[in-house]
């Protein structure tokens, strides 16, 4: 077809096309014509914003490079392939501030950390670039961006402290951060503030030795997020004293304490009588005790809660639990609820309940419940 190296007719078929096929006009054209800056300019101005990137993808290497024509493509493309835009961009280009910047600006938050990879070695080094891209980037993709980043901007506080407040997971951060960023009381407890339970530990393991070793940033650390408590030192988390002292403030921490202080009857008996969370992190071997389970139960009914099969079907441990102070709150778990009503007697479990003053609410549950078994 002569309009595929005939540069009038291009441009006629082009403004003549609709948006969506201005893509195949512009792919069937003669490498000349593609390497065209005016055919280019022509094409991705009636073009659909969807078929824009392709529209660059194809055109000349010299065009990929300039920077108008790369600026006015993204101006016109649709946020989300913004980022394969500037992928196909020159290495020039993708070295330029101003070019990344607008990338940034016009893609998908979900993007920007393909963009940043991207980008020259000068750029991803530069902390203004850094803060730009962790600010308009998606929180799932942050920890990328940092990782990509140059050493110099990693090693940053104020740079460290921003990626962790954005970013989701935060222990990527963490470990990524210079040693000396690792050390910091300020930058560790931000990152054991923001960071997902089930990672915390691995946050304070990733901490500088003194930071793990040091009892009131523990209990600090504990205070934010029990979790946290397995990551101390080894020494701290047999320290019989110090790990008492963090189940006081949360025994959940217990969790986080040697396995041999785990698995000592005594010693978990005195960290139940001080949170009876405390025995959720007790060992299995003590945890399917039947003797240490009921003995467990009669401090706190609540001990009930964290036990497995078989032992929480077990009528006597179920009337222990009933036969308890925290009643009304034991039966807020609707598997420990069911297993009452199933395995004591159902007068009995109502005589506990008006002993222990159940609220109304929690009664008719109870009730409603029995009547469909």
């Amino acid at each position: 077809m002569a309009f595929h190296h005939d540069k009038t007719q291009m441009l006629d078929k082009i403004s003549q096309s609709d948006p969506y096929n201005v893509l195949d006009i512009f792919q069937a054209a003669g490498e000349a014509l593609r390497a065209d800056k005016e055919v280019f300019m022509a094409a991705i101005s009636k073009a659909h914003p969807r078929v824009v990137r392709d529209i660059f993808q194809a055109a000349g290497e010299a065009l990929r490079a300039d920077k108008d024509v790369f600026i006015a493509a993204i101006n016109k493309a649709s946020p989300e392939y913004v980022s394969d835009i500037f992928q196909a961009a020159g290495e020039a280009l993708r070295a330029d501030k101003e070019v990344f910047i607008a990338a940034i600006n016009k893609a998908n938050p979900l993007h920007v950390h393909n963009i940043f990879q991207a980008a020259g070695e000068a750029l991803r080094a530069d902390k203004e670039v850094f803060m730009a891209a962790i600010n308009k980037a998606d929180p799932g993709s942050v920890h990328v961006i940092f990782q990509a980043a140059g050493e110099a901007v990693r090693a940053d506080k104020e740079v460290c402290m921003a990626a962790i407040n954005k970013a989701n997971p935060v222990i990527v951060i963490f470990k990524a951060a210079g040693v000396t960023l690792r050390a910091d009381k300020e930058v560790f407890m931000a990152a054991i503030s923001k960071g997902d339970p089930e990672h915390v530990h691995n946050i304070f393991k990733a901490a500088g030795e003194a930071l793990r070793a040091d009892k009131a940033v523990v209990l600090e650390a504990v205070g934010v997020k029990a979790e946290a408590f397995g990551g101390a030192s080894d020494e701290l988390k047999g320290d019989r004293g110090f790990v008492l002292e963090a189940v006081a403030l949360d025994g959940r921490a217990f969790g986080g304490a040697s396995d041999v202080l785990k698995g000592d009857r005594g010693f978990v008996l005195e960290a139940v009588a001080l949170d009876v969370r405390a025995f959720g992190g007790a060992s299995d071997e003590l945890k399917g005790d039947r003797s240490f389970a009921l003995e467990a139960i009669r401090m706190d009914g609540r001990a009930v809660i964290g036990l497995g099969e078989p032992l929480c079907e077990d009528q006597a441990i179920l009337s222990a639990a009933a036969d308890s102070s925290h009643l009304p709150e034991v039966l807020k778990e609707a598997t420990v609820m069911h297993n009452m009503v199933k395995f004591i007697d159902f007068d009995e479990l109502m005589d506990l309940m008006k002993k222990h003053n159940v609220p109304e609410d929690a009664v008719t549950d109870v009730e409603a419940y029995k009547n469909t078994l």
